[in-house]
């Protein structure tokens, strides 16, 4: 399994290799197992429920958090509630 993708007009090239049915990235020459198939997939599709039902999903770090103070949407996070409609 072959993939191909580009960015400003320079083609990458990943390669794909299953192992114990799971599908990992071979990026320079390594396979890199922390990143799977499955999980970009399954994120993809959670992304596509709350576009489709313009809901926010719930936050995945706590407000106070290190990783939360350097999100780029934590403007749009509500403070009230989490996983609450969009206007």
């Amino acid at each position: 399994m072959i993939s191909k993708y580009a960015t400003k007009d320079v083609y990458h090239r990943i390669d794909w290799i299953e192992i114990d049915k799971e599908i990992y990235p071979v990026i320079n020459g390594g396979v890199y197992k922390e990143i799977k198939l499955s999980s970009i997939i399954r994120r993809y599709k959670e992304a596509k429920y709350y576009i489709k039902n313009k809901e926010l999903p719930t936050r995945d770090y706590i407000r106070s958090s290190t990783q939360c103070k350097q999100c780029n949407y934590r403007d749009y996070c509500k403070k009230d509630k989490e996983g609450s409609k969009l206007s």
